[in-house]
């Protein structure tokens, strides 16, 4: 996910340097076209693919609660009722180059790039409640707008007429020489170093919750930086002429839209993995409540056998058996519980800590952080963790078990390592029975499963090092 991010985020950020700067300086190139029909278009549309993803980014809000997901919210519910009732109202009325209209949507854009700006770097706390949540937002987004319907309503006192002046033969085929208002350039540049700032934030963001979402609104804000850009060099948003920069305001809502979809698709990944979450915890504590139950009370009681006359050999393999079946079902219960939204390196510590402690020993971790596997490859990682440590706290006589794990290149490492008494792994592999040569076996098999490669090294005295790599 990481280089993947940066990686798009930078490749549409050249691409439209690329373009930005072989329209400004290729005369041969016809820079304008006077197309009211798709201007008024092209600002419906906007209008539209801003309420919708302000709409979904509110209910993310809504399950969420985070302090962010507010911002981003209001940030996107401020720019789309400013392109709703600054632009697109006005373009089917027939009044959208008035300087109200004008001035109220390039301050309701600038409000909204803030928004979006601060959203990219607040940090995720959590609000009180859904009611404050939704309240604070729709108090936002309403003020802002207001304000911004303000603002054009004292511009237009300050300075009636239209802020952007076109000298230039329609029509001709050359693009019109535009002037524009100070004001309104610097708007833009103001804009277009928000958009720039949040695309920082939301790539960095994207890569630090694997979150598709924020990705493309990474790459939105890339597009919207260098519209706004175009709006400074060739102020056509405000004007019947359609400009590069409204192909990059297109850009911008197009990634948007992708956004918004992506929301969709996790929302519902999200509710179908909550279901099946639902049903491994109850399957989890049917196994807990029975099989374990029962096992327990087989292992408790099968020494009585030896006070009945009962065959030594047969007890010892009953009680090897009966610990084998407890420690799986304890593991496939601990696995099985597993909420699906938990750091990785969270659920080995918690893994490795609870398979020590039923014997007495302590885990020393070097965990690193934020890696991501898919739910068949964690599992199985989950399961050897439990065994290693396990096998390394029971056999090796060792106080202390070191479970690192660690990003090789392109691949990942888990290693579990005691300093304990050791074994002939080559012995060992001869052996038809016991727990040890079934853990190894246990551990070999799920390693497979999962395309990972699983490699024991241990000798006599010398402790034991086990590892899996991905």
């Amino acid at each position: 996910m990481e280089h993947r991010t940066w990686r798009h985020v930078l490749f549409v950020a050249v691409l439209s340097a690329a373009i930005t700067v072989v329209f400004a300086t290729s005369p041969a190139l016809p820079l304008g076209y006077h197309a009211p029909a798709l201007h008024v278009a092209l600002e419906t549309a906007a209008a539209l693919v801003a309420l919708v993803a302000a709409f979904l980014v509110f209910g993310r809000l809504q399950r969420a609660l985070r302090l962010d997901d507010l911002l981003l919210a209001s940030g996107l519910g401020v720019l789309a009722l400013t392109d709703f009732f600054f632009r697109a109202v006005p373009a089917v009325t027939g009044n959208r180059l008035s300087t109200f209209v004008t001035s109220s949507a390039i301050s309701g854009r600038l409000l909204g790039a803030l928004l979006l700006g601060a959203a990219a770097f607040v940090p995720s706390r959590r609000l009180a409640s859904r009611r404050q949540a939704a309240r604070i937002s729709a108090s936002t987004i309403v003020a802002l707008v207001a304000v911004a319907a303000g603002a054009g309503a004292a511009i237009e006192v300050w300075h009636p007429g239209t802020l952007v002046a076109i000298s230039g033969a329609a029509g001709s085929g050359a693009h019109p020489d535009l002037h524009a208002q100070p004001g309104l350039l610097a708007a833009q540049l103001v804009a277009a170093a928000l958009y720039a700032l949040a695309t920082v934030g939301f790539a960095r963001r994207a890569v630090r919750r694997g979150d598709l979402f924020f990705h493309w609104l990474a790459v939105a804000c890339v597009l919207s930086a260098f519209a706004r850009l175009n709006y400074f060099l060739y102020p056509s948003a405000y004007t019947d002429w359609v400009y590069l920069g409204d192909a990059f305001g297109l850009g911008f809502f197009v990634a948007l839209l992708v956004a918004a979809l992506q929301e969709i698709t996790s929302y519902w990944e999200s509710a179908t993995a909550r279901a099946a979450l639902e049903e491994r915890q109850r399957i989890a504590r049917d196994l807990h409540d029975g099989l374990a139950q029962e096992v327990a009370f087989i292992s408790r009681n099968v020494a009585l056998l030896d006070g009945r006359g009962g065959d030594g050999d047969l007890r010892r393999r009953l009680a090897a058996a009966a610990e084998r079946a407890t420690r799986e079902s304890r593991q496939v219960i601990s696995a099985l519980s597993v909420a699906s939204g938990e750091p990785l390196e969270a659920l080995i510590a918690r893994t490795a800590r609870d398979a020590a402690s039923r014997y007495r020993a302590e885990v020393a971790l070097d965990l690193t952080r934020g890696v991501l596997l898919d739910p068949q490859r964690a599992e199985a990682l989950l399961r050897i963790t439990a065994e290693a440590v396990t096998n390394a706290a029971r056999h090796s006589g060792a106080t202390t078990v070191m479970v690192s794990l660690e990003r090789t290149g392109g691949g990942l490492k888990l290693r579990v390592t005691d300093r304990g008494r050791g074994f002939d792994s080559a012995a060992l592999a001869t052996a038809t029975a016991g727990s040890e040569r079934f853990g190894l076996t246990s551990m070999s098999g799920r390693a497979s499963a999962v395309g990972a490669v699983f490699h024991v090294t241990s000798r006599p005295r010398r402790g034991t090092v086990v590892e899996v790599v991905f």
